[in-house]
């Protein structure tokens, strides 16, 4: 249902996928939505540990992300690994809460054959 994600943020949103896209309106984020099928066979993201701040009619989130996937890179289906950071913004809308900013930055990315080995460079 990868389709129904434009639904999901206001007319005005904002959509950072650090350090890809850097996406201004609903309309930018459908013609990226469009075009997404072509880079990325499937994607599953697991957003954990949330941190929500409500005031009123906005809000903001902070989640952190752990991404399957199976991407084409030069041609080749490659299954990937990767973790990030979520910084979002939501605005309640006609009563339906939506995204109006969504800053998705990437920790590390690795594939499934590489392993983790020296992709990992967490601070212990």
């Amino acid at each position: 249902n990868y389709h129904l994600f434009p639904t999901l943020f206001t007319d005005d949103a904002v959509f950072i996928e650090e350090p890809i896209d850097h996406l201004e309106g609903r309309p930018a984020i459908e013609e990226w939505n469009e075009r997404y099928p072509e880079t990325c066979v499937w994607s599953t993201h697991y957003a954990t540990t949330p941190l929500i701040e409500v005031d009123g009619d906005v809000a903001t989130g902070r989640w952190q992300a752990l991404l399957l996937s199976e991407q084409r890179v030069e041609g080749e289906e490659v299954m990937l690994w990767a973790t990030g950071v979520y910084v979002e913004e939501y605005r309640r809308v006609d009563g339906e809460w939506l995204f109006s900013r969504i800053h998705a930055r990437g920790k590390w990315m690795t594939s499934f054959d590489g392993g983790f080995g020296d992709s990992l460079d967490l601070p212990l």
